[in-house]
């Protein structure tokens, strides 16, 4: 994702990156279906989107690597590597 700010006769605009598109440059911007555009009196509130989106990102990030540790301790213990409380163990310390 990246912000490009507004100045007082450009309109700025946040773009988000999403995987297999291009990133649109100059003014085809404003057609591209993966950018917001704000104007300088928006400016301030795009930024706070900004920090507010890497934050969901960085959460989900969080989630999805939690969900491969649960996973892996389910195959352990499912393949007999893992006894049924050492895999309550294991699965408490990253829950919490």
């Amino acid at each position: 994702m990246k912000i490009v700010p507004a100045s007082t006769i450009k309109a700025g605009f946040i773009q988000f990156g999403v995987t297999g598109n291009k990133d649109v440059k100059g003014i085809y911007t404003a057609g591209d279906e993966n950018s917001i555009m704000f104007s300088k009196k928006e400016q301030e509130m795009a930024g706070e989107l900004k920090v507010i989106v890497e934050s969901k990102r960085k959460q989900s990030t969080f989630a999805s690597s939690l969900a491969d540790e649960l996973r892996k301790l389910v195959t352990l213990k499912n393949e007999g590597i893992l006894t049924e409380e050492a895999f309550q163990q294991q699965k408490q310390k990253l829950l919490k």
